[in-house]
């Protein structure tokens, strides 16, 4: 659907989605830390809020199940609606403020456009 006929509908006024996200998996950037303080940097006009969090991963492999802690950072708006959380194999993208899809698609590319010119992951796996 093109951004013309997406104006063409109307918004509901009791719509149901009240929270959104996408998420977006790349190959490990173990040292993610250390370009923290650059993605602060880039998201800091619409994101001004910064917080170290501790995460947990869960694999299940052949030989049962491994849970390690990890880091991840989350970056917040100011009216605390949007956000963006990223950890060393993934960036998630969440927002209470959805009004159409291609605002949404626009933020989402504005932070992973980012997070591709400062960290430079190898590959992205996974949009989901």
């Amino acid at each position: 659907m093109n951004n013309e006929n997406e104006n063409d509908y109307k918004k509901l006024s009791n719509q149901p989605l009240l929270f959104v996200l996408a998420e977006f998996r790349f190959s490990d950037v173990r040292n993610i830390e250390e370009y923290i303080p650059k993605l602060q940097e880039k998201f800091r006009r619409n994101f001004p809020f910064i917080e170290e969090q501790s995460g947990q991963e869960v694999n299940i492999n052949p030989q049962g199940i491994n849970v390690t802690e990890t880091k991840q950072w989350s970056f917040i708006s100011k009216d605390k609606r949007n956000a963006i959380v990223l950890s060393y194999n993934r960036m998630i993208y969440m927002t209470s403020n959805y009004d159409r899809f291609g605002g949404f698609k626009e933020a989402c590319e504005m932070a992973l456009d980012i997070l591709v010119t400062e960290v430079a992951p190898s590959l992205l796996i996974r949009i989901g």
